[in-house]
């Protein structure tokens, strides 16, 4: 997919250090949207999420390519992928400057989990999300997979609404286990979603719209 010097691509490993900035700066700027009279525990959740951060580099980050079967068949089912959106290097200075990712894990019995998706915030609110999700749910479809879930924290409003748009509903909730914070354990939830990719079921796949 390309648009006005943007592509939307599969990983690369040359993209490795610009996709775990892009991940850690949009994942610590959601700590400022704790509510208002909790804004007092900004300073820890950026700290919480950058210890996530940390550890993701530890585990799925840390070799991308190989997490994300980005190197497998087209063909073959049952794989994930990795992708993301860039903008072409043209004057070959320094490489495409990734301005948003998405990934997809593939799990046990049919399911793919959603995850990794950030986006810069010079391409938010021009349906950037929605394209993603279209391209990953397509993705899904295609290899075989029956279901997609996702897991996200329930103060990150904008996702939870993407997510709702495209036809994901709501699975559980789970207050975020931190230690010592003397607030009501569910001002921060991890909250689950999940979207059937099955026909003929009560929750008939409705593909969403990629908008190329």
């Amino acid at each position: 997919v390309e648009m006005d010097g943007l592509d939307i691509r599969k990983y690369r490993r040359e993209d490795s250090e610009s996709v775990v900035a892009l991940i850690r700066s949009g994942l610590v700027a959601n700590a400022d949207l704790l509510p208002e009279e909790h804004r007092g525990f900004v300073d820890m959740l950026r700290g919480l999420i950058g210890q996530y951060v940390d550890a993701a580099c530890a585990d799925d980050l840390a070799d991308i390519a190989t997490t994300y079967d980005v190197d497998e068949s087209e063909s073959k089912e049952l794989v994930g992928g990795f992708w993301v959106v860039a903008r072409r290097d043209s004057a070959g200075t320094g490489g495409d400057k990734v301005l948003g990712t998405v990934a997809l894990r593939a799990r046990p019995k049919r399911t793919a989990e959603l995850l990794r998706m950030s986006i810069d915030p010079s391409l938010r609110g021009v349906g950037m999300g929605q394209r993603l999700v279209g391209l990953v749910e397509k993705h899904a479809k295609d290899r075989g997979f029956e279901k997609i879930v996702l897991s996200t924290l329930n103060i990150f409003k904008p996702a939870l609404s993407l997510y709702r748009k495209c036809g994901f509903a709501h699975v559980e909730s789970t207050p975020l286990p931190v230690p010592d914070l003397e607030v009501d354990p569910n001002v921060v939830c991890v909250v689950l979603y999940e979207k059937s990719l099955k026909s003929g079921t009560s929750e008939n796949f409705k593909p969403t719209p990629c908008l190329a």
